[in-house]
């Protein structure tokens, strides 16, 4: 009888461990889908690469197209202009583009966002400052521009010294658009040609895997299981 109630309670553990195991996995499962749904689409967001120190300045800004007449670049984090995000901002007073590796796909929600700023040591006249964040389809992304491309939209961000602003674009794909299939590029611009700052430019789609709250139903799916195997292993040892 020992022997059987040794055997029952060896089985009442491995249930228990399947279940944790269970639990386990859906809960990397779900840091993996949360990672996967904020995935930027967009290359050198942040203007971190090449890397700077303090005091540094660079023309160079890998993954992006610049205009001729740019003359902005990278710059290290300064007391007259702090990033939105990381190290370094981009500083610009034409036109920059880049095109993404994103195939627009029928029905697919994009948001496009940005930050745009100033520095105190480059004040403008009394009016604010627009910077122009936009979406385009299709094209190449050359010298600042999408030539080719049809523009899809975009916002106008007016900037204040010191300080970074937000700008946000969403754009839903209708139905039937001639678009689908081609790719998304994104274009940042000064409008009336003076110095602005960029950082923290991103182009996401929403998640397409389960909520949290489809998660959390899962997982309390799979403690009620393991409960109740419980449950029924021990009172098949009482029997």
């Amino acid at each position: 009888m020992s022997t059987k109630r040794a055997s029952r309670s060896r089985q009442t553990g491995f249930i228990v461990q399947a279940i944790c195991a269970a639990g386990l996995a859906a809960l990397i499962m779900l840091g993996f889908a949360q990672a996967a749904a904020a995935q930027n689409r967009v290359a050198n967001p942040s203007f971190e690469t090449p890397t700077l120190t303090a005091g540094q300045t660079t023309t160079s800004i890998p993954s992006w197209t610049v205009s001729a007449f740019n003359l902005g670049g990278i710059s290290y984090n300064t007391p007259e202009l702090t990033t939105s995000s990381g190290n370094q901002w981009l500083f610009f007073n034409s036109e920059i583009s880049q095109q993404t590796t994103t195939i627009i796909e029928a029905g697919q929600t994009y948001t496009l966002k940005g930050d745009f700023g100033v520095r105190t040591d480059r004040p403008f006249p009394t009016f604010s400052e627009p910077a122009s964040l936009e979406l385009w389809a299709g094209g190449t992304a050359m010298d600042g521009y999408v030539p080719g491309g049809t523009f899809i939209g975009g916002t106008l961000v007016g900037v204040v010294a010191g300080q970074f602003r937000p700008g946000t674009f969403v754009w839903t794909v209708p139905p039937g658009s001639p678009l689908v299939g081609q790719r998304l590029s994104v274009r940042l611009a000064s409008a009336f040609g003076d110095e602005i700052a960029a950082d923290n430019i991103s182009l996401t789609t929403p998640s397409t895997v389960p909520t949290l709250s489809e998660w959390a139903m899962i997982l309390l799916g799979l403690m009620l299981a393991g409960g109740a195997a419980v449950v029924i292993q021990r009172r098949r040892v009482a029997g």
